[in-house]
């Protein structure tokens, strides 16, 4: 072979060398983005889990805050009634001194006509009669 033949397979195989350098270069690089590719759908996969998580921690929260609503709506019911049934003792006591003999059905009609002058409501009864009872 001559020098110039000899000076072209050296360039030939230095281009293939250098070709193959990049070729294994490029299937490296290719390798890492889909390592990086996986990494970023399984934090994907984390993050679409924690978000549902949170929703469902949410919707508890709310439904529990509308039952501590719902709650104290009825407690403030039940001390609205205690109250208004307390202002009314006076006067069912008085009823009951005043007429010791009427019979009780007549009592109670006249207490019922007492509980609405003290401004009891109708369901104020009803309501204490709801209210759970301690067994102690």
């Amino acid at each position: 072979m001559t020098d110039s033949q000899d000076d072209r397979v050296r360039e030939a195989r230095a281009e293939y060398e250098e070709a193959d350098r990049k070729f294994k270069q490029a299937q490296q690089d290719y390798r890492r983005s889909q390592e990086a590719v996986a990494a970023a759908d399984s934090e994907h996969v984390r993050a679409v889990k924690a978000v549902n998580e949170t929703k469902a921690v949410i919707a508890v929260l709310e439904a529990q805050k509308a039952q501590s609503e719902a709650a104290a709506d009825n407690a403030a019911r039940h001390v609205a009634a205690i109250g208004r049934i307390r202002s009314a003792l006076p006067a069912l006591h008085e009823l009951w001194e005043r007429y010791p003999d009427l019979p009780p059905e007549e009592k109670f009609a006249a207490a019922g006509t007492t509980l609405a002058g003290v401004g009891l409501l109708d369901g104020d009864l009803e309501i204490l009669a709801s209210v759970p009872r301690s067994t102690t």
